[in-house]
């Protein structure tokens, strides 16, 4: 791990977990290590927390980067209080409207940190009944003043009139149906029960782990899924005791079980400052090269792992879960299969897209064999 790396995981340990900070010895904070560390946390989404630790332990005072340091908490305040404020508005109409729903991810996670702004999310999540979406929608846009911007094969993506975005879900599952978790969490209102006898629903704890977990291999097989999914589960394991049965039971259906104790494994060298394994080592080169969502050169070498033909395959040829997302017309009409994987060949190959996919083969071929070696490896530790 490279210094700015050990200082970012301290500062955030200080701050979320209040462990008293300790730098590694011979560290002087200069100017160009505090820009180190402030594009780190950026990439990686914990810039507020990030600076929140410098400010309240002093290191930055007079420094260039002050100013900046200070605008991340602020803004991190500012839109966690609007989304909080938008978020009570859905709520409201939804019980109004008895619609069923279950807030996710950070609309959740961040009642966990010591102060909510720490968890910073680009949007509010909630999932509902694919039954109640056009009543949904409809009340969003017509009382609340949503703005609907995209729909996608798991979600509706809104705006408000106070710019906070809000994902409604009607399926957690979208294009990864086909994966083992993926059949579990087509069934995730089996494990949700009503808070306060009203609409609003929560995830059972070991649904809330395994989704969680889930949430983090859907990033993680794409190029990373960056520091804070990490910090997230290191609060979940603090929380309560979510190792139950059920839970195990849960994640070795899905083919996580290995993953989620490599990841429990790698928070503790984060955070508890224990020994790494062969797996948490690659882990962590991993996961701080990709930043929250994955970096191109993460991705590029994880299609590397397939080799060029592999991967070229694995983009001409989507399978029957995949392309009938992308072309609803399937779920009626399976027998069109074969048109549809023709479609979708001529539109890689002659789409707008061309140039892109061209240079990304050529990334493929100039990464060198043993960065895939590596990932290839932990792969399959992870059994992934």
């Amino acid at each position: 791990m490279k210094q700015c790396e050990e200082i970012l995981m301290r500062l955030v340990g200080s701050e979320v977990f209040g462990t008293p900070l300790s730098m590694p010895a011979g560290t002087v904070i200069t100017d160009e290590l505090l820009s180190r560390i402030f594009d780190l946390a950026r990439a990686h989404d914990v810039a507020p927390i990030v600076s929140s630790s410098l400010i309240n332990n002093n290191l930055v005072f007079g420094s260039a980067f002050e100013s900046a340091f200070r605008e991340q908490v602020y803004n991190a305040v500012l839109k966690s209080e609007k989304q909080s404020f938008v978020f009570e508005k859905i709520c409201s109409a939804f019980e109004k409207e008895k619609i069923p729903y279950i807030p996710l991810k950070g609309t959740v996670i961040k009642e966990l940190y010591p102060e909510p702004w720490m968890r910073t999310s680009c949007d509010i999540d909630i999932l509902i009944h694919k039954e109640d979406l056009v009543r949904a929608s409809k009340l969003l846009c017509d009382e609340l003043d949503f703005v609907n911007q995209k729909d996608s094969s798991y979600d509706v993506a809104f705006v408000s009139k106070e710019n906070v975005y809000l994902e409604l879900h009607y399926t957690l599952v979208g294009r990864r149906k086909a994966e083992q978790y993926g059949k579990i969490l087509d069934r995730v209102w089996e494990y949700a029960e009503p808070e306060n006898a009203g609409y609003r629903h929560k995830l059972k704890d070991e649904m809330f782990y395994f989704y969680h977990v889930a949430h983090m291999v859907k990033h993680f097989i794409n190029g990373g899924c960056g520091i804070r999914t990490f910090v997230d589960l290191w609060l979940i394991e603090l929380s309560k005791n979510y190792h139950t049965p059920e839970l195990m039971s849960l994640l070795k259906d899905g083919g996580l079980l290995e993953f989620a104790e490599q990841s429990r494994n790698l928070c503790k060298v984060w955070f508890l400052q224990t020994e790494h394994n062969n797996t948490t080592r690659l882990m962590e080169s991993y996961v701080l090269n990709g930043g929250t969502f994955g970096s191109e050169q993460t991705k590029t070498a994880v299609n590397k792992t397939k080799g060029e033909l592999g991967f070229a395959f694995s983009r001409l040829f989507a399978p029957y879960n995949y392309l009938k997302e992308a072309y609803p017309v399937l779920k009626k009409y399976r027998f069109l299969l074969p048109v549809f994987q023709i479609v979708r060949i001529f539109s890689l190959l002659f789409g707008k897209r061309k140039k892109i996919r061209q240079k990304y083969i050529g990334d493929i071929r100039n990464m060198p064999d043993n960065k895939a070696a590596e990932i290839k490896t932990m792969f399959e530790n992870l059994k992934l």
